[in-house]
């Protein structure tokens, strides 16, 4: 996950101890898996770094990609729901910074394992 982290934040974590924290949606920290839309932070320092996580297709924040995520992308592109920040850059699956058709087909092609 570190890798995914600014230069400045992935230094100082190699060069100083720190402490990483996840927290859900509601606030209670995580044990498990992280999800989209969780608040990972570390304290280096004594200064917190606070991030929000996405994963990618995992549109709904349930931590897996499954029909749920499929769902959500599709009402979302017909224009029936909102996603929220999160929930849009993880279903930006080709990552080309829209949420469309083709990212619909890439969730799609992942649930059915062809691509």
């Amino acid at each position: 996950m570190s890798q995914l982290l600014p230069w400045y934040i992935r230094l100082s974590l190699t060069l100083f101890p720190y402490e990483e924290c996840v927290y859900d949606k509601n606030g209670k920290l995580r044990t498990a898996h992280i999800c989209t839309g969780d608040t990972v932070v570390f304290t280096v320092n004594d200064v917190e770094y606070a991030f929000t996580a996405t994963a990618s297709g995992d549109v709904n924040g349930d931590g897996k990609i499954d029909a749920k995520d499929y769902i959500a992308l599709r009402r979302a592109i017909l224009g029936i729901t909102t996603l929220d920040d999160a929930a849009k850059l993880a279903g930006d699956r080709n990552g080309d910074g829209k949420v469309n058709s083709a990212d619909y087909i890439a969730i799609r092609k992942a649930l059915l394992k062809i691509a």
